[in-house]
């Protein structure tokens, strides 16, 4: 058991044989090792709960809880006993209780950082996402650190992930998030590349797609590092959802140019082609005559796939003598005299 190198409770060394015994899977001599201690000392709660620890994993559950719910009424807040109810409680899997061990500990040391810390993360483990918002936001004002506000922003996303309501995701807890780091960039105090990350998610669920784009190319993007190109597939990303296709097609051709085994820009070719074909499948079903755009672009995709060597031209079938199937189109529609397609 690791924890008890940090622990500074004059107890430590009447302890530490015990740890050592649990640490070497010895259960019955830890057992005995903390009996021992406690007709001596009481009053030592540490030691009755690294005894529950031992009957727990010697099999003797029941009595393993209620010797730790002995402890955990008194509202321990020394650290040896706050970590060894821990380690029991997550070896029973009651998470729950972990939390209402340190929502008794912050009332009794409103002040410590690794108490609400720990608040924090027993919160997170059975998903109260109202409770983690609060917590970080409560322990921000504690500790004025960027990761305890930017917690509490994700606990709101995490609020607007979960949410059976969609419009309540879009108009309470996604704009508030929106609003909190708004506001740590006007006083321009983001500093991780995961708080840059967390503002793109946010304006992505919220349809933002150029407030997104303006983040990801202005200065903020350039914290964005920890991925290749993670600017790039971003701003690529949102080109597609803006159907901004122009600088879609130049961004994707200087990625292929750097890197020609990037995942995401063959991706994008193959959104290519989907768009052209649902583009000519629209021209198909009117009753007017259709237009010539989209024929041609099929053609003009074909031949620069063709010229790249790309899979994709298989989907939009071959072009030459014995397969005419692109041009049947054209060979189909009536033009005007002295027109081979019409001029739309």
């Amino acid at each position: 058991m690791a924890a008890r190198g940090h622990v500074q409770d004059p107890n430590d060394r009447r302890l530490r044989p015990i740890y050592d015994y649990l640490d070497n899977g010895n259960n019955k001599m830890a057992i005995q090792q903390a009996d021992k201690l406690l007709k001596k000392h009481k009053d030592l709660h540490c030691a009755k709960v690294l005894k529950a620890i031992g009957l727990q994993r010697t099999g003797k559950q029941d009595e393993a809880f209620s010797l730790a719910q002995e402890v955990s009424v008194l509202e321990p807040t020394d650290d040896n006993s706050l970590q060894a109810l821990t380690i029991l409680y997550r070896e029973m899997h009651r998470p729950e209780l972990v939390a209402k061990l340190y929502e008794a500990a912050v009332k009794k040391v409103p002040l410590s950082e690794e108490y609400h810390s720990h608040l924090f993360m027993a919160y997170a483990r059975v998903g109260e996402y109202k409770k983690m918002q609060q917590a970080g936001m409560a322990l921000y004002k504690i500790v004025p650190k960027n990761p305890y506000y930017f917690w509490s922003v994700m606990s709101l996303v995490m609020q607007a992930v979960s949410a059976d309501d969609e419009k309540l995701a879009q108009t309470m807890f996604l704009p508030l998030a929106e609003r909190m780091v708004e506001k740590m960039v006007k006083e321009e105090k983001i500093e991780a590349e995961a708080e840059v990350q967390l503002y793109f998610m946010i304006l992505e669920r919220l349809g933002k797609c150029e407030e997104a784009l303006s983040v990801i190319r202005g200065p903020l993007g350039e914290k964005l590092t920890s991925e290749l190109q993670s600017r790039e597939t971003k701003c690529m990303k949102l080109y597609q959802r803006l159907q901004r296709w122009p600088e879609c097609n130049a961004l994707a051709h200087k990625l292929l140019l750097k890197n020609c085994s990037e995942g995401s820009v063959h991706h994008t070719v193959a959104e290519v082609v989907r768009f052209v074909e649902e583009r000519i499948k629209e021209e198909e079903g009117k009753e007017s005559r259709s237009l010539r755009g989209p024929y041609l672009a099929r053609l003009e995709l074909l031949h620069r796939l063709r010229e790249r060597g790309c899979p994709e031209e298989s989907l939009l079938g071959t072009a030459g003598i014995l397969n005419p199937s692109p041009f049947c189109p054209f060979l189909d529609l009536k033009f005007p005299p002295g027109c081979c397609v019409p001029h739309r």
